[in-house]
């Protein structure tokens, strides 16, 4: 959404705090939250020349949404790609084809790296996840299971929190996973004047590509 309303041209977003405050124990603790992840994760983004692109077959059978958004400086390209669904049962994996110019890859392309956000790495998941397995997730996202929110507005009482606190290091595991960029398993091939990259997406995921 904030790509699409970039490209009509908006300069300027607000948004909330993007570390998710609780108190396990004693101490107050931020774990930083998806849109936190992201804004992280687009940092690098930052005084490349953009570009929007959309897939080579821009209607998904299954209604999802797919976008990407490209930086390019000289010693990098960063390719981010979103799949989103509105409706969140909805989670078939399509492959997904981008086309772009070989004029955009100043540095060329000798190394692929890439990091994923889905609900398989997603560390909001696994909380939601061990909340229900002992007992204290709140009702109303028992009966929703593919409902995510904040910490506080998951947990059920202080023994909620307590818990969240015992397994805190496994969630920043998780989400310093996020961040860290690994080898890319998808191909990046020459095409005529155009570099195509190919992907397999499943909603909601974001996926960060860096090419230098």
């Amino acid at each position: 959404m904030v790509v699409r309303l970039g490209e009509q041209g908006l300069e300027r977003l607000y948004h909330w705090h993007l570390l998710d405050q609780i108190r396990p124990q004693r101490a107050r603790q931020g774990f930083l939250t998806g849109r936190g992840y992201l804004y992280h994760l687009m940092e690098p983004m930052i005084g490349g020349q953009a570009w929007v692109y959309r897939p080579q077959q821009p209607i998904s059978p299954y209604g999802t949404k797919h976008l990407g958004l490209g930086s390019f400086k000289p010693e990098a390209a960063y390719l981010l790609f979103t799949a989103h669904n509105p409706a969140m049962e909805q989670q078939v994996g399509e492959t997904v084809r981008y086309r772009i110019p070989k004029t955009r890859f100043a540095q060329g392309v000798k190394r692929v790296r890439y990091t994923v956000l889905n609900r398989q790495t997603d560390p909001y998941a696994a909380m939601k996840s061990d909340l229900l397995a002992a007992g204290m997730l709140k009702p109303d996202y028992g009966k929703e299971p593919l409902r995510i929110s904040t910490i506080r507005d998951m947990v059920q009482g202080k023994e909620g929190e307590a818990l969240i606190g015992e397994h805190w290091s496994k969630y920043v595991d998780m989400r310093t996973a996020n961040l860290t960029l690994k080898p890319c398993p998808w191909p990046v091939v020459a095409s005529g004047n155009d570099y195509e990259i190919t992907l397999k997406l499943t909603p909601p995921e974001v996926a960060m590509v860096v090419i230098d």
